[in-house]
């Protein structure tokens, strides 16, 4: 595992922690700290789980990120997919 800091642009300083495997640079989750997200927060890559049911992962609460178009605050339009 290796960790790496990302600072958007804009800011001054680094808004998350990358968690990765430094072998094959899979991302496994990161850390962060947002007023808009509750505070202190984990993002998990769901498709890293192992023997993850559907049923038990909508027993968690789960928060969709709109990374894609750098909207934190709000879900993508469509999850179907995800």
């Amino acid at each position: 595992m290796s960790s790496y800091q990302w600072t958007p642009p804009g800011r001054e300083a680094p808004g998350l922690t990358y968690c990765f495997c430094k072998t094959c640079g899979v991302r496994l989750y990161a850390t962060g700290d947002a007023e808009f997200m509750g505070g202190r927060f984990y993002a998990l890559a769901v498709a890293t789980f192992d023997n993850v049911s559907t049923d038990e992962l909508a027993a968690v609460p789960l928060r969709f990120i709109d990374n894609r178009h750098d909207r934190f605050d709000r879900a993508p339009e469509d999850i179907r997919l995800m």
